[in-house]
């Protein structure tokens, strides 16, 4: 991403969308683990940016927001390929730690 980008991200018309979709649903909840911590806003395309439509947003918790871009990055897949990718991946690592318990 360029600077004109990250510029963006720090702007008031930004900051105002986020609020906008925050408002917009009654759970402010990672889309992965339903966590309602550390959350952030994720592109699911940069289709419309600096000018997203609101279900082009979601949440994601800080780690889940930093291995989705992993994801993008390592397997060239985007948006909700991307996001059923990571809810795989989670849903193995819970079967997996919940198969160590025993």
């Amino acid at each position: 991403m360029d600077s004109k980008y990250f510029d963006y991200l720090q702007s008031k018309k930004w900051r105002k969308k986020k609020l906008k979709l925050k408002r917009s649903v009654n759970h402010k909840q990672c889309m992965v683990c339903y966590s309602p911590k550390k959350i952030h806003v994720h592109h699911l395309t940069y289709k419309h940016i600096f000018d997203e439509k609101l279900n082009e947003l979601n949440f994601l918790c800080k780690k889940h927001h930093a291995q989705i871009h992993d994801i993008i990055k390592e397997m060239k897949i985007f948006g909700k390929e991307a996001l059923a990718q990571l809810r795989q991946e989670y849903q193995r690592e819970i079967l997996i730690k919940s198969l160590k318990r025993r």
